[in-house]
């Protein structure tokens, strides 16, 4: 379906407003404080089972972070700021659509024809599958990012025979320059998982260049060695034969597929070693290549590595990638799970720097939330919404979620609440707990989501939740609220099984007056992507919730043979309008609502790329608004499968640049800084005019003028202490742009 309404640039023409034109723009400048810290990039989305590269995103010659998450689907890009010796990312979401859609399961980056620049080698998803897709990097000054499919499907000779060169779904293959000749050559498992095949790129040595596609499997055994039954060790010291199913029948193989491989040198004797991570162990395992580099021979391994640090642990299936990520020239170690859903989805991603060189590295751990840390993430599937919990009148968030893994496999889910300590028209965030109302003390089974809302006539929200039943199906609990009005909210114990309403799996509930005849009335939707209706057929003090159907205006937004929908209703201008997040990551949005509740609903428009940028925020999508800075207008915010939010503020359409109808993006970098910042603003002939600079409290502390015509501007700031601080860049087109700077002495 075509892009009609709704692209979060979502070109409402009437929908808020009789005569205006509003879009949403992802806003990273709204602070988030967590443990007394300020996250550095709060509304960046969550991290699952991520997969991370190096590759240079805006041409500046600095090496940036590419995430492919597997657990979504989703690419996430954040750019450098090349600070020595410091981590200096920040999320960079417009880079995100530059990326070829629908990438599945893998997606790692190399430079396959040594140009420079990195290219993408990502899962084959076309007929049969099982194999290589690259794509070519042709970035250039003047269409900036982007790339050129290369070949849907990359060969190899097998045996005289010109094969697929197979990598499962499942796997991680690596690719590096394991002969030392210049071309990436890649390793990968064979359809067992028992041993590695090498895959040696002939393109130099055939025609003189790096770039053709042209591979013949070397060995069917890299290293003499193969997996055992022992989880993630090795067998060493294996008779290797072009057939891998003639090797050595003694050895008591696994069996079964699921390794991921990451080659680099690790004994200093010019040979690439591996570090290996396997579906059924929890440790990585580094086998040692005591051979050449044409002639490998795996003499020694480390199945607890880095022994003489803190072990790679990471509940299952670890994967491990090499980048420098502190910007001190050497590449480090990240880990993080490889298998969806069955992993730790909070603190899972485990950084290791380097503090040795590239032939000999000496890996010492530093977190286990590395980039988790700077952003909220409430584990899986996050779903929030805003509403006031304490009674001042700012819309604070309550984030529910599936749960967070812990190693027996279940998943504890809660409320996570974070108050708004800002201001009517400057929103700031502090993270008050993770089970709001004491939710984890009642295990509520596989998810919890949280809508609010006044149903017993006393003047004061009380709260629904879900309990969800997973795919079985659950019943809701209504939380009543006791406190005074304009206080606090608190809770009696829950009624679990309130009002013996069933609902399907997964479900997730809004309290809204559906009929608008005084009463709230509940919307649920549920794992098959349909939403049941539920009047109220009660008093204003007494609800008697009755279901009138679980088909509620057609709505169906399964993918498969599951949908996840998550229902947003809401008033525009006097007419109910309706967005439903789902399990493909789109949100449906629909009209014709009033008048109509026993009909089909209109669908205006049901795409992925639903916001300003075009970018994709994850599967199993949730969608929540209300104007949380003071302009009338309404903002939304979405969760994800990956358990974080995106934040998208409103903003009037025609005050966009009139060039080309977008509005400027404001870049400051390095941020944090110590000394000096710089502020580049891109857009079509735009200048800067002025800088004002305001501390937390909405204090100017600074009024900086433009000393020439730029789209740049430069600041000493060694004199501003430490912590968040707000800047106003004025433009020449009288557009102001607001960002973020972090001084941090």
């Amino acid at each position: 379906m075509k892009n009609k309404i709704f692209t979060l640039v979502f070109l409402l023409t009437s929908c808020f407003m009789a005569h205006a034109q509003y879009a949403f723009y992802f806003n990273d400048n709204i602070p988030v404080v967590v443990n007394g810290d300020t996250l550095v990039m709060p509304w960046a989305g969550g991290l699952n089972c991520p997969q991370f590269s190096a590759i240079d995103l805006n041409g500046d010659g600095i090496k940036d972070l590419f995430v492919f998450d597997r657990d979504a689907g989703k690419v996430i890009t954040f750019i450098n700021s090349g600070i020595p010796g410091q981590i200096s990312y920040r999320y960079a979401p417009q880079y995100q659509i530059k990326f070829p859609q629908g990438m599945q399961y893998w997606t790692l980056l190399a430079d396959y024809n040594c140009d420079g620049k990195a290219d993408i080698y990502t899962y084959n998803i076309q007929v049969g599958g099982a194999g290589i897709t690259l794509y070519r990097n042709d970035y250039d000054n003047i269409t900036g990012l982007h790339f050129t499919l290369v070949t849907s499907t990359i060969r190899t000779i097998w045996n005289t025979q010109n094969e697929n060169l197979y990598v499962s779904p499942v796997n991680l293959p690596t690719m590096v320059d394991m002969d030392g000749d210049g071309d990436v050559d890649i390793c990968s498992f064979d359809t067992q998982g028992n041993i590695i095949y090498y895959h040696q790129n002939m393109s130099l040595e055939d025609w003189g260049t790096c770039d053709s596609i042209d591979f013949k499997t070397q060995i069917s055994c890299w290293g003499n060695c193969g997996t055992n039954s022992n989880a993630n060790c090795f067998e060493l010291n294996q008779q290797c034969r072009l057939d891998p199913y003639q090797m050595d029948t003694t050895v008591d193989r696994m069996k079964h597929s699921g390794g991921s491989l990451l080659a680099l040198e690790l004994n200093g004797n010019g040979t690439k070693s591996m570090i290996v991570g396997d579906v059924v162990s929890s440790t990585s395992c580094a086998i040692f290549n005591g051979g050449t580099p044409t002639a490998a021979n795996i003499d020694s391994q480390d199945c607890h590595y880095p022994r003489l640090d803190t072990p790679i642990y990471i509940h299952t299936f670890p994967a491990c990638f090499y980048v420098d990520v502190n910007n001190d020239g050497v590449r480090d170690l990240i880990c993080a799970p490889n298998a969806s859903g069955v992993s730790e989805n909070t603190n899972g991603v485990w950084y290791f720097k380097n503090a040795g060189n590239e032939s000999i590295p000496d890996f010492k751990f530093q977190t286990d939330a590395f980039l988790q840390n700077q952003m909220i993430e409430v584990g899986q599937n996050s779903m929030p919404v805003f509403v006031d919990i304490d009674g001042d009148g700012l819309k604070d968030l309550i984030i529910g979620n599936y749960g967070y893994y812990d190693t027996t496999g279940i998943y504890q889910c809660g409320l996570s609440y974070y108050r708004n300590t800002g201001t009517a028209t400057q929103p700031a965030f502090t993270l008050i707990t993770r089970d709001f109302a004491g939710l984890m003390q009642y295990h509520l089974n596989q998810g919890a989501c949280a809508t609010f809302g006044d149903i017993d006539g006393d003047g004061k929200p009380d709260m629904i939740v879900s309990d969800t039943g997973g795919i079985s199906g659950g019943w809701i609990a209504f939380f009543k609220n006791n406190s005074a009005t304009g206080y606090p909210m608190t809770f009696d114990n829950p009624v679990r099984t309130y009002q013996n309403i069933a609902c399907a799996g997964y479900s997730t509930p809004q309290l809204i007056d559906v009929d608008r005849d005084g009463k709230l009335d509940l919307l649920i939707g549920n794992i098959f992507g349909k939403l049941s209706y539920y009047h109220n057929d009660g008093t204003l003090t007494n609800p008697v919730f009755n279901l009138v159907t679980a088909n509620f205006g057609g709505v169906h937004v399964k993918q498969y043979s599951t949908g996840y929908s998550i229902p947003f209703m809401f008033d525009s201008a006097g007419s109910y309008r309706l967005m439903v997040g789902s399990e493909r990551g789109a949100i449906y949005y629909y009209s014709n609502i009033d008048g109509n509740l026993g009909g089909n609903f209109t669908l205006l428009d049901s795409v992925f790329n639903y916001n300003s940028m075009n970018t994709f925020d994850g599967t199993r999508v949730a969608v929540f608004g209300a104007d949380i800075d003071g302009d009338g207008k309404m903002d939304l915010i979405t969760g994800n499968q990956l358990g974080g939010v995106n934040i998208y503020v409103t903003r009037n359409y025609s005050n966009t640049n009139s060039s080309n109808n977008i509005q400027p993006i404001a870049y400051v970098f390095p941020n944090p800084s110590a000394n000096t910042f710089s502020i580049k603003v891109i857009g079509v002939n735009l200048s800067i005019e002025g800088l004002r600079i305001y501390d937390l409290l909405g204090q100017e502390v600074e009024n900086i003028p433009a000393t020439s015509t730029s789209n740049e501007i430069t600041f000493d700031s060694r004199h501003l202490a430490d912590g968040m601080y707000f800047g106003t860049v004025s433009l020449n087109t009288n557009q102001t742009v607001t960002v973020k700077i972090i001084v941090q002495h």
